[in-house]
Order: structure tokens, then C-alpha cells, then sequence
């Protein structure tokens, strides 16, 4: 199974998406950031998870790069741009 993390930022929810997919799988971490992918790095080698493939881009991007069976998660970063969103305010309340 092939998955995405769309804003991966540090790999949390990367991380837990490598222990489901399991060694077979493959979980596409996706960031803007070239320093958050490699913290994700440093932090896979640690935990000794090799099923993590860092991508740099955006998600309109990379979108074509990445498998068709993809599942797509869709975060709102902490910029003033996205505090200023209703959906950003409606999720934190």
C-alpha cells in the first residue's frame, strides 16, 4: 500500500503511517520545507523505519509523481494566511 502525507512537516503522522503500512509499504511524506524532510529522515534512520520516502514540493506539484492509490491528508499549516480561514477558526473552536 502506497500513502501520502501532505504536509509532513517533522513526521509524526508519517511515522505512524510507516508502522501501519508495514515494511511492504511505502509512505510518501510530502513538505515545502526541505528542513522538516530532513528532520523525517534523521527521525525514520532512528527509529529504523525504511518504508518513508521524503518529496519535496507541493501538493500540485508532486501530485503526479506520486501512485494513483494514494490517500491524501490535507493540513492547515499555523501561517496567518490559514488562521484567517473559516475552516482553520471552525477546527480550532
Amino acid at each position: 500500500m502506497a500513502v501520502a502525507d501532505i504536509g509532513a512537516g517533522s513526521g509524526v503522522i508519517s511515522v505512524m503511517l510507516a508502522r501501519n503500512v508495514g515494511p511492504a509499504g511505502t509512505v510518501f511524506a510530502v513538505d515545502i520545507q526541505e528542513e522538516m524532510l530532513s528532520l523525517l529522515q534523521k527521525k525514520a534512520a532512528q527509529l529504523g523505519l525504511e518504508n518513508i520516502e521524503p518529496v519535496l514540493g507541493h501538493v500540485n506539484t508532486v501530485e503526479q509523481r506520486l501512485p494513483l492509490e494514494c490517500a491524501w491528508r490535507r493540513v492547515y499549516n499555523e501561517s496567518e494566511r490559514s488562521r484567517r480561514n473559516p475552516l482553520h477558526r471552525a477546527l480550532a473552536e
